[in-house]
């Protein structure tokens, strides 16, 4: 199958997936998955997406408040300012990024799943 891309778009997928090492076929595919799966949960599966939704972000309200702790602790154990800057775009990505709600939600859906079993 041939797909048109613009140039800027195509070198984007050729950057991606030489960093991960796999074709650009696969980002692609990786990429149209994880957006496929996104809106099949949004369309069937709102009221459990809601849920998740709901309790992950008061999981996330309880970790900000100890945010100043968290980077505290990992002052004490790397005093490299690069090491905190990661854990603070990593707390801004844990919060915005749909992909990894996405991600993180078919975890939680997983887990709801295991727990109706026993």
């Amino acid at each position: 199958m041939l797909i048109e891309v613009s140039d800027s778009f195509g070198n984007d997928i050729k950057r991606l997936a030489e960093a991960a090492n796999i074709t650009p076929g696969e980002v692609i595919e990786s990429s149209f998955k994880n957006s496929y799966f996104l809106k099949e949960d949004l369309l069937h599966g709102k009221n459990h997406f809601s849920d998740f939704i709901e309790e992950y972000l008061s999981a996330l309200s309880s970790l900000d408040n100890l945010k100043s702790e968290m980077l505290l602790v990992i002052k004490k154990r790397d005093e490299s300012d690069a090491i905190q800057h990661v854990f603070k775009e990593l707390f801004r990505l844990a919060s915005e990024d749909i992909t990894l709600l996405n991600k993180l939600f078919q975890v939680y859906k997983q887990s709801d799943d295991i727990s109706s079993l026993l």
